[in-house]
């Protein structure tokens, strides 16, 4: 850190003292350049045409400055017919996913049929809407194709919402 960033501070607070801290003018965001952005986050899409569903996600799995995969894999396959893509916390998200699997499958079982889209959503939602005292820090879009339905894309928050 150099001295000029280390200022007596202007504060109507602390007006009269000699407290030194940071000048919170060399560190505003109007000072920061482009290349010094802060860039974060995961990138998912998804598309529904009128016989599919395209689902799209970036490879990058980051925390702040820490690159930790360059090929980090956000789309998977929930049944032969259902997709989902991740964002948020990998624990979280693939934790989920191992639910909403058995759960699809269990379903497909016991009805011998493929699950409806919207079922599997109300399923991921369910398990989200119980857990909203300490939530999943996840963002989902689950999507895919049926006979009944044709392509669904549903895109689920925190909390379970659809």
């Amino acid at each position: 850190m150099n001295k000029e960033s280390l200022k007596p501070i202007n504060s109507r607070f602390i007006n009269g003292s000699n407290v030194k801290g940071l000048n919170p003018q060399i560190y505003s965001n109007e000072n920061l350049s482009p290349n010094n952005t802060f860039k974060t986050g995961t990138t998912t899409v998804g598309l529904c045409c009128k016989d599919a569903v395209i689902l799209g996600a970036d490879k990058r799995a980051s925390m702040a400055y820490f690159v930790a995969s360059k090929t980090a894999e956000k789309l998977l396959k929930i049944q032969e017919h259902v997709f989902i893509s991740i964002a948020g916390s990998v624990a979280d998200a693939q934790y989920l996913v191992d639910i909403l699997r058995a759960e699809t499958t269990l379903y497909q079982l016991d009805k011998e049929k493929p699950i409806p889209i919207k079922t599997a959503g109300k399923i991921l939602s369910n398990v989200l809407y119980r857990n909203k005292l300490f939530p999943y820090e996840v963002g989902h879009i689950l999507g895919g194709v049926t006979e009944e339905e044709g392509p669904v894309i549903l895109v689920s928050g925190a909390y379970g919402s659809i």
